[in-house]
């Protein structure tokens, strides 16, 4: 009896097992076959058979896998099982005839296993799962990939991968060119020692650190010894845990564009002092007409209007007709007379010479606001300030171009020209209530004035600024070195 209750047990204990079996392989998402080890056949399939290669398992049994197979991957899966033998053998990728027809990729792993009884041939079992997904992911990766060594190397910039040292790790063809040196000298060397070695008086070149690198770094550099200018950039690398992992090094010759913008900044100062000179020259004839109208025209007018008065004084009462034309005649003097002040001050006001630039400037203002009908307010020292008249006639003309400005665009109500004396420049507020100039108007083609007077500000060495709030005015402020009239003489 004991011996039969044994034999249950084992038998009962076999069962559960076979069904525990099935229950693995019957619901694995991989394939699991078991094949003999000469010609390859299938000896059983898992269901997963009908998702991984679309067949049910009696239709692979016996059924010998090399049928299923691509042809050039024969080689690998005959390797794969011999190399299965008695121990577990490596995975193995390869491609396979699906049931519709269609190639997938599968990846097996393939372990040797003894016979079951005695008599019957050890197999081979396999677990087999679809992975032509993954290989369609990975190529793709490999085409990126070889997208990316064909620009890195086909790029004209010097482009250098750098470790946490800055050593270089990795760079392309244009890296080689640059440093006339091969790839093997460059491996592992301090990128900043190479670029030191090309301009041994660039000592002070220093690049930052990967640790201290948070945003890309840029830096213009001139090589003396190869006659070039170079825009040296640095973007950092940090690992998955956001770590300072090394740079990436761009080096690109920007000689072209630097030899361009210094052309075309010689060719603005060329201009600027063009335009300077002749600002002082036009200044200069205006001066020299005021005067000529002032001493000739206006000594001729009065003497004429003396004579008049002689003729008229002689006639007495005699001719009522010729007094009359008389009156007539001196009246139109006296009007020619004050015309041709009018155009004389306009030209160059002789306060501006004879009393200075503050007085200048409130002749100008009280003019400005009996034109205008705008509150005018005028502050400065109580001294006139030491000015030569080159500066003093700069300021004054931006003035007048700010009063001009204001009366045409800002809609104000009032206006304060503040003049104040620093130490070592005098600085210059024009500020109005109007409608506030806006940035877009100030840099605008339509913005000739204030060009204007950024350019004469910038020709005695000036910096002038125009800011507008909406709705709250506008202030311009101008700065301008003092150089008293004893220094610009004896700079003359």
């Amino acid at each position: 009896m004991a011996g039969r209750s044994e034999t249950s047990r084992l038998r009962s204990e076999l069962e559960r097992t076979r069904a525990l079996y099935a229950l693995l392989t019957d619901h694995a998402t991989e394939m699991i076959s078991r094949h003999r080890p000469g010609d390859r056949a299938f000896e059983y399939a898992s269901p997963a058979s009908r998702r991984v290669l679309g067949y049910a398992p009696e239709e692979l049994t016996w059924r010998p896998l090399d049928d299923l197979v691509h042809p050039p991957d024969l080689d690998a899966v005959a390797a794969a099982f011999a190399a299965a033998g008695d121990r577990e053998g490596g995975p193995v990728s390869y491609r396979a005839r699906h049931r519709d027809g269609r190639l997938v990729w599968l990846e097996s792993t393939h372990t040797a296993v003894a016979a079951g009884q005695a008599g019957s041939r050890p197999g081979v079992l396999a677990v087999t799962r679809e992975i032509t997904r993954f290989k369609e992911l990975e190529r793709a990766i490999e085409r990126v990939a070889q997208e990316w060594r064909g620009t890195f190397d086909a790029a004209s910039d010097v482009i250098i991968l750098l470790d946490e040292r800055l050593r270089i790790a990795r760079a392309n063809r244009a890296t080689v060119a640059f440093f006339d040196r091969p790839f093997a000298d460059l491996l592992r060397q301090p990128v900043t020692e190479l670029l030191r070695a090309l301009d041994p008086r660039g000592g002070s070149l220093k690049l930052p650190g990967p640790r201290r690198l948070r945003r890309r770094w840029e830096k213009e550099v001139y090589l003396a010894a190869r006659q070039a200018w170079v825009l040296l950039s640095l973007d950092p690398i940090r690992d998955a845990d956001g770590e300072p992992a090394g740079a990436v090094h761009v080096i690109r010759d920007i000689t072209e564009r630097k030899r361009a913008e210094i052309a075309l900044r010689e060719s603005l100062d060329q201009l600027r002092s063009l335009s300077a000179r002749l600002e002082t020259a036009r200044e200069q004839e205006r001066t020299r007409i005021a005067r000529e109208i002032h001493d000739e025209l206006g000594h001729a007018l009065t003497a004429l209007k003396m004579d008049v008065a002689w003729l008229a004084g002689r006639l007495g009462g005699r001719s009522e007709p010729l007094a009359e034309r008389g009156a007539a005649m001196s009246s139109l003097i006296d009007r020619t007379i004050a015309t041709v002040r009018a155009i004389a001050t306009e030209l160059r006001p002789s306060i501006l010479d004879e009393l200075g630039l503050l007085a200048a400037i409130e002749w100008q203002a009280a003019e400005f606001g009996r034109r205008t009908g705008i509150a005018t307010r005028v502050s400065g020292p109580e001294a006139p300030p030491d000015l030569d008249a080159e500066r003093a006639t700069v300021i004054f003309r931006i003035v007048q171009e700010a009063l001009t400005n204001v009366a045409r665009h800002a809609g104000a109500r009032s206006v304060s020209i503040a003049l104040k004396e620093l130490r070592t420049r005098l600085v210059l507020e024009v500020r109005d209530d109007g409608r506030g100039v806006l940035p877009a108007e100030a840099a605008g083609p339509g913005s000739l004035g204030i060009l204007g007077m950024s350019e004469r500000a910038r020709s005695v060495g000036g910096r002038m600024a125009l800011k507008g709030r909406p709705g709250r005015g506008t202030t311009l402020r101008l700065s301008v070195p003092k150089v008293p009239k004893a220094a610009a003489r004896g700079a003359r």
